[in-house]
């Protein structure tokens, strides 16, 4: 995993922030002599306070800016999201529209399945045109009809260890998508992946205060991991370099000569501190616990709290520390060395399960979405856009392939009848599956 270093703002911290620089010259001016060009993505899921900020924002730099985002994958208007902000922001700033016409993730068989269900959300879509080349010829979207909701798990584990060995996949060029309760359906696949050598990741599951994706998302836990990774893995690169890029944030330093000391305690933590723990598996647990403790006592909370401001606050940061830790050491309990711990904290290997919601911004090779059937939608209704617009982003996440699942007996078809019937008109076939 890339370590990119970033600079976030919580919900309550937004309202501050605009506040602050309303309010204060000096910030303004900064700001103003900072930065020149903004850029806004997923904007249609902007909220009140976000747009607020955005144009205090705006009037202290007399800066451009460009927001980019696709009302037909706005999904977060449970979350406080604005119905027009791009409505608000042309008029507001006078700005000019440019259509993006090119997708570049999905292949010409999924974009023209898009197709159909982008004109029910919106009447004046333009098509957009595929530039991926498509690499299966056939089977591209099913729904697969499971007469017995017991077959469904097996089936899926099997399809799936088989289509990796057929294209030469990993495991992680595949995604299963649940609409909610993640792990419910974790708990009823892990054992059918499991009798068939395959692991699947709740990415859901919560540690603490946090999902595991918020978790293996963070730049503080990526220097973690990474630190792990090169004491156990000989040639760790990737890894070595996030560690050391992260020391370079943390020690910033203007001279080339300084560049030297930054290696050297990264070198004595990893050599005097680390690998001496790590010599024998046998109470991981412990060990784990005193390898985070040298972490931080090597660079220093308030370093770490420092660099990172989503975890400037004391609390914030032990809450975070303390999830990583509890991450970390339920990896170590299903692993069996501390090869197989650092594969399990990376997801090496691993099928990543979460709902539609989670997986907004990803893509995969094959996408699986569990349970389309009225239970599991029981929210959803023909007047609000935005259940169709979630099923809308469920679909975008495939690169090549996209599969539907039901079973008779979990639920029926009728509250979202109008989903299969634009799945047909799009000439999404159906597969009976006893």
């Amino acid at each position: 995993m890339a370590l990119k270093r970033r600079r976030t703002f919580s919900i309550e911290s937004i309202a501050w922030a605009e506040f602050i620089l309303r309010s204060n010259p000096l910030i303004s001016r900064a700001m103003a002599l900072t930065y020149r060009y903004v850029l806004v993505d997923e904007f249609q899921d902007t909220t009140h306070s976000q747009y607020d900020f955005l144009q205090t924002l705006l009037g202290v730099l007399q800066g451009q800016v460009t927001v980019v985002g696709d009302n037909k994958q706005r999904i977060m208007a449970w979350a406080g999201a604005k119905p027009d902000s791009f409505k608000h922001f042309m008029k507001d700033f006078d700005a000019k529209q440019f259509d993006l016409l090119l997708n570049h993730r999905s292949s010409p068989g999924l974009v023209k399945i898009h197709h159909t269900m982008a004109l029910s959300l919106d009447p004046e879509y333009k098509p957009a045109q595929s530039k991926v080349k498509q690499k299966i010829d056939k089977d591209i979207a099913e729904i697969w009809n499971f007469q017995r909701a017991t077959s469904e798990f097996s089936f899926l584990a099997h399809w799936i260890k088989k289509d990796m060995k057929d294209r030469n996949l990993s495991a992680s060029d595949y995604a299963v998508l649940v609409r909610q309760k993640a792990d419910d359906t974790h708990a009823s696949l892990s054992k059918e992946f499991l009798d068939r050598g395959l692991l699947i990741c709740n990415e859901t599951q919560r540690f603490g205060k946090f999902s595991l994706q918020d978790i293996v998302a963070d730049e503080l836990f990526v220097f973690i991991a990474s630190l792990f990774r090169v004491s156990i893995q000989h040639g760790a690169r990737d890894a070595w370099t996030n560690a050391s890029d992260c020391m370079g944030y943390f020690f910033p330093a203007d001279v080339e000569e300084s560049k030297p000391k930054r290696r050297n305690l990264l070198d004595r933590l990893v050599e005097r501190k680390i690998q001496p723990q790590l010599k024998t598996f046998e109470s991981a647990e412990e060990k784990i616990g005193k390898c985070v403790s040298a972490i931080l006592k090597a660079v220093g909370e308030d370093t770490m709290r420092g660099t990172f401001p989503q975890h400037y606050s004391a609390n914030n940061f032990q809450t975070f520390l303390e999830a990583t830790s509890e991450y970390l050491v339920f990896c170590a309990e299903q692993a069996t060395s501390w090869s197989d711990f650092i594969d399990r904290v990376d997801r090496v290997g691993q099928v990543p399960l979460m709902t539609v919601h989670k997986s907004k911004g990803l893509e995969y090779d094959t996408v699986i979405f569990m349970g389309l059937d009225d239970s599991a939608w029981w929210s959803y209704s023909s007047a609000n856009p935005e259940g169709k617009a979630t099923f809308f982003v469920g679909l975008s996440r495939a690169k090549q392939r996209v599969v539907f699942t039901y079973a008779r007996g979990s639920g029926g078809r009728t509250k979202i009848s109008e989903l299969y019937k634009l799945l047909a008109a799009a000439g999404v076939p159906e597969k009976v599956i006893t």
